[in-house]
């Protein structure tokens, strides 16, 4: 089932898409193809939400967390150039330190066009022109969100008409817990990535490494608290704030042994960057009354932000009139084991 109604985000008119099975309930709107609620169903067959969120729509508006949104036309942290793509010389926006995700005109805030199609997929779209954005051309997103059963497959797809630089996300933040009850310290995690990609100090990734003896190293079954220690406070990204380069059948798994909820994320991207959301900046959200550290944790699946400017990776270079196309799949369900 799939319905629309329409809601504004400060002065924004927006509208807002809900599509439901009976195993997941997803909330998203157009500014920023954001996801504003998902749920799933508990041990006891309870929907509640597994993602952090806000209640206020109007906090969506340039979120400083960019909370659920699509990031693009990069994301991630990118060295600003200049660049030689194809016959253009481009400097990156360098509002921040480093160019972060898109830059200041990102898509993450822009209000994309809506299509429904069938009873259970949304497709957004918006179009990017070189006046309105640092790089060459003009650009077409389109993310599609579809429901089936108990899983949420995103595509992610993107043509341009010069060579540019393309690699999109979705920065959903997850929590299993359900409605934000606790924190993600004791959530288990696994993931399938031999090699991480090593930051420099503005955290842009310059070099990959293995994840062998660092706190990286998801191949086992471990809980989430146990890659906090004390020497990853110490650390300039004070937490997990990585890029991982995915290995064998790609697969990442988080399960909450309270909820039993599991989630496993499927992906034919390259890579995923982890961030466990290490900053306490005090945000109120739905069903908590002020953020606390580590309240969630986002699987960013993508290219290896930076790719261009790495010896022995490629991919975010996106040829004029080739088509980009990436899926993740995010299914739900309730075992009594991550493994079980």
């Amino acid at each position: 089932m799939i319905t629309i109604r329409k809601a504004k985000v400060k002065d924004i008119p927006v509208k807002i898409i809900t599509i439901e099975s009976a195993e997941l309930k997803l909330s998203c709107m157009s500014l920023g193809a954001s996801i504003i609620n998902l749920e799933s169903k508990d041990k006891d067959g309870e929907f509640e939400s597994v993602v952090m969120r806000f209640d206020d729509l109007d906090q969506y508006d340039h979120s400083p967390l960019y909370l659920n949104q699509i990031v693009g036309p990069t994301a991630g942290r990118y060295f600003t150039g200049p660049y030689k793509l194809g016959s253009s010389s481009v400097k990156l926006d360098e509002s921040n330190s480093a160019h972060l995700h898109g830059g200041a005109n990102g898509i993450s805030f822009k209000n994309f066009d809506v299509e429904v199609k069938d009873t259970n997929k949304v497709i957004f779209t918006t179009t990017v022109g070189e006046e309105d954005s640092f790089y060459p051309g003009t650009q077409t997103f389109t993310i599609s969100y579809t429901v089936v059963d108990s899983a949420l497959q995103i595509d992610f797809e993107a043509d341009t008409t010069e060579d540019t630089l393309i690699n999109l996300t979705q920065h959903a933040y997850f929590n299993l817990s359900g409605n934000l009850k606790n924190t993600i310290h004791d959530h288990q995690i696994m993931i399938d990535a031999d090699k991480h990609v090593q930051l420099n100090e503005e955290f842009i990734p310059v070099q990959p490494t293995k994840v062998d003896g660092t706190h990286l190293d998801f191949r086992t079954i471990s809980t989430i608290k146990s890659h906090l220690t004390e020497e990853v406070f110490n650390r300039p990204e004070n937490g997990v704030d990585n890029p991982l380069i995915l290995s064998g059948d790609k697969m990442i798994k988080l399960y909450d042994p309270t909820s039993h909820r599991c989630l496993t994320v499927a992906t034919n991207y390259p890579g995923v960057v982890v961030y466990t959301d290490n900053w306490d900046q005090g945000h109120s959200f739905a069903s908590s009354t002020t953020r606390k550290l580590h309240s969630g944790i986002c699987f960013e699946t993508q290219l290896i932000p930076n790719t261009y400017n790495i010896e022995g990776l490629s991919g975010d270079l996106l040829p004029k009139n080739e088509h980009y196309h990436y899926k993740t799949i995010y299914k739900f369900d309730v075992r009594d084991g991550i493994d079980d």
